[in-house]
């Protein structure tokens, strides 16, 4: 059997839209699961923080 151009072309329309539709699925569940940030989390307890409320973000630097 003889692939025609339109079969080609079918083809690559079908692999690129499945290709696409991976990464963006992968991107979006990553996203939610917070799987591509450089964030981690560190619970300390202190007597007087002078201000900072309960929730509010902090930097750590080394």
């Amino acid at each position: 059997m003889k692939t025609t151009n339109a079969q080609k072309f079918n083809l690559g329309l079908f692999v690129t839209i499945g290709t696409i539709l991976f990464v963006v699925s992968v991107y979006f569940i990553g996203q939610k699961e917070n799987m591509f940030k450089k964030t981690f989390r560190i619970s300390a307890y202190f007597q007087n923080v002078n201000g900072l409320l309960k929730g509010n973000n902090v930097r750590y630097s080394e």
